[in-house]
């Protein structure tokens, strides 16, 4: 009787690791895909750390369009949850610096075309400071 008692315990225990295994395998092959916006809500960007697309790049167009608004007090926000249910991702959500940007509930219609704009405004910014400036001409000769 004990004997078999053991061997149900076993092989319970065989069971959950093989499922906890299989589990841990096909949640970590889903590519995570992190939201951020600004505080002022003028600008949405996506971070794909499987494609290349990482914070540093997030943080580098933000402080651009930082710039480009003329207000050091906009924050960067994180809109995305951490990923509980992907023992994968169990690590990365106490450790990663993500998790340190406040969280904001996400836009219903999110600005992800701010850097069209930017560039609009700065192609803008550069013809007409090309039609302002005085140009020379040549006095004819006498």
């Amino acid at each position: 009787m004990a004997a078999g008692k053991i061997i149900r315990i076993l092989l319970g225990i065989i069971i959950f690791i093989i499922v906890f295994s299989l589990w841990f395998i096909v949640s970590s092959m889903r590519i995570s895909v992190y939201h951020y916006e600004s505080s002022d809500r003028g600008m949405e960007e996506i971070e794909v750390p499987g494609k290349g697309r990482s914070l540093e790049m997030v943080e580098a167009y933000f402080e651009e369009y930082k710039k480009w608004k003329g207000d050091p007090t906009i924050t960067l926000c994180r809109t995305s949850k951490r990923i509980w249910y992907a023992p994968a991702f169990w690590w990365d959500n106490f450790t990663n610096k993500r998790w340190k940007l406040p969280y904001i509930e996400p836009s219903p219609k999110p600005n992800t075309g701010y850097y069209v704009e930017m560039l609009r405004a700065a192609n803008q910014d550069e013809t007409s400071s090309q039609h302002d400036a005085p140009v020379a001409v040549d006095q004819p000769r006498q």
